[in-house]
């Protein structure tokens, strides 16, 4: 990737002008008088175009890249991610979103899109043991386009004080009160996230990384203190975690795309392609209470769900293979996703002068727990459903948030700070207790905190905000909950940046992103999560610009 350390070449340039150039062409299209032959319908269109880059800052760290697992049966299948990229430039990227909602009186549709382009996916790594990224990797981080919005929506009066809306199609909802923390909460019932995303931009809050589903939802306020909603998915879909040998990615086995694994006999152990849920099985409902006279609203959840990371992995025994030479030779894996989880859970928010309070507790049934691998022999039935080789069990989640409102002082004109402490706890384990991760723990406690002083008119027309946050695990390994913000015990990430905004058009913002904590490749030895920091020599620094038009 040397030849790209000038970062911003010819291919890269007529990228950005073709964009540009269209943004100029829909610009002037907004500008005109929209005849669409009924004077009640209207027609937004709105496009951000974004370009960003970011750099690596320490070489590589030998106690992560040369970490053998699955006890020296496969010597290095978590380093990729790290190998892949020197120190210097990792992501030169263009981004193109785009959204449009159409609507008339009390019914329309929104469809909304995104495209990019990254050239360091799509030139040559700085690996000699892979010197071209996997396919899915380059697709997934280099060069895409995807539809995310995609529905329709009806909403009206149904009487003196009620009112309902509903909605059709592609498109995400979020239950609960969750603030950092859904994957530990009743929102990681309700869709598929981008991982990717909230690596990059630590601090990102949970509703801003759920992605569309296709389903049905809709919601009924009965009357100013009671409303009701509910949702039926039609489809599964799974979140957006990092390609295998991503720069982000720490694991080369699990991941978009992984490819195959080199067994310490010599033997390649290929992707066998992911063990994924059914379609059907998801949905959930909610109730929102409002005492009167009071600032409290409470709710009330429950919801079906499949899992949208992997659990795991499936190990599959090459029988003939093995028989022939006497060594445990692994001819394939595939990464599993648990069916049929279930979860019930209660909320509360209340506001207090410059506070907002709120928080959430939920129990989770037949929920997959951290496992370690699983080998399937020959004529052995293994799935996500009822042929589970992973642990299942009883678990118990609480989230509790709190957001305050800056006041003008001598140090910021305004601005927010943000909090959320996560806890959970394994109940009781059910099925395949064997297969619990031997490394965890009971119950695991985690905080993320945001602080964003803002600094209005700094000169004229500039605005000027500061975000300053850390997420870490205070104590405990979980075992009820993946990842998801609990994958690093003593450890995790801090980050501070600027973001300026420009006459409420344009946005620069430069971000500085360190993992701390003991560095450890995310699996140990004996193939069970280590609960270090897998991350620890992939510091960096990112820088943006966007424009909406």
């Amino acid at each position: 990737m040397d030849n790209l350390k000038d970062c911003f070449g010819f291919k890269h340039c007529a990228l950005f002008l073709a964009l540009c150039s269209t943004g100029v062409m829909v610009e002037r299209v907004q500008a005109m008088q929209m005849d669409l032959g009924d004077s009640d319908w209207k027609l937004r269109w709105d496009n951000t175009i974004k370009y960003s880059q970011a750099w690596r800052l320490q070489g590589q760290d030998s106690r992560l890249v040369n970490a053998p697992t699955a006890n020296g049966l496969y010597p290095s299948i978590q380093s990729q991610g790290d190998k892949n990229f020197s120190r210097g430039l990792v992501s030169n990227r263009l981004d193109l979103f785009s959204e449009m909602d159409l609507s008339r009186q009390n019914y329309g549709l929104r469809v909304s899109g995104a495209a990019w382009y990254d050239d360091i996916y799509n030139q040559d790594t700085d690996s000699s043991e892979q010197p071209h990224f996997l396919s899915e990797t380059r697709k997934l981080h280099g060069r895409d386009a995807e539809i995310l919005d995609a529905f329709v929506f009806l909403r009206g009066d149904l009487g003196e004080n009620s009112q309902g809306v509903a909605r059709l199609g592609r498109h995400s909802l979020i239950y609960g009160e969750s603030l950092f923390y859904g994957g530990n909460g009743i929102a990681n019932a309700q869709g598929p996230t981008d991982v990717v995303k909230l690596l990059s931009v630590p601090g990102t809050q949970f509703k801003e990384i759920l992605r569309p589903v296709n389903q049905i939802s809709g919601q009924l306020q009965i009357n100013p203190q009671l409303s009701v909603g509910a949702y039926y998915q039609f489809e599964w879909e799974r979140s957006n975690l990092p390609g295998a040998g991503s720069y982000l990615s720490d694991v080369d086995a699990i991941g978009y795309g992984s490819g195959p694994l080199r067994e310490v006999f010599g033997n390649d152990t290929v992707n066998g392609g992911d063990l994924k849920p059914r379609n059907s099985g998801q949905g959930g409902m909610q109730i929102r209470y409002k005492p009167t006279g009071t600032e409290l609203e409470l709710g009330f959840y429950a919801a079906q769900y499949h899992d949208k990371a992997p659990i795991g992995l499936y190990a599959y025994l090459d029988g003939p293979a093995s028989a022939a030479s006497g060594l445990p030779i692994l001819g394939s894996y595939r990464q599993v996703y648990a069916e049929d989880i279930k979860t019930a859970g209660v909320s509360f928010s209340t506001a207090y002068g410059p506070f907002n309070f709120a928080g959430e507790t939920s129990l989770r049934w037949n929920a997959p727990l951290v496992s370690n691998l699983q080998v399937v022999t020959p004529g052995m039935a293994a799935d996500g459903g009822d042929n589970e080789l992973f642990a299942r069990g009883k678990t118990a989640h609480a989230n509790l948030s709190a957001i305050y409102l800056l006041s003008p002082t001598a140090f910021w004109d305004g601005g927010s700070a943000l909090a959320e402490l996560a806890w959970n706890r394994t109940l009781s384990v059910t099925k395949n207790a064997a297969a619990l991760d031997s490394n965890t723990t009971r119950d695991a406690t985690a905080l993320r905190v945001l602080i964003e002083p803002a600094y209005f008119q700094i000169v004229d027309g500039i605005d000027l905000t500061v975000p300053i946050g850390m997420g870490i695990v205070l104590d405990g390994r979980s075992s009820a909950v993946n990842k998801s913000g609990f994958g690093n015990t003593h450890s995790g990430d801090w980050s501070v940046g600027l973001k300026a905004t420009y006459l409420q058009r344009w946005d620069v913002g430069l971000n500085y992103v360190n993992f701390f904590g003991a560095p450890k490749a995310g699996l140990r030895e004996d193939g069970n999560f280590s609960y270090g920091q897998s991350l620890a020599d992939r510091d960096f620094v990112s820088l943006y610009v966007k424009t909406s038009f």
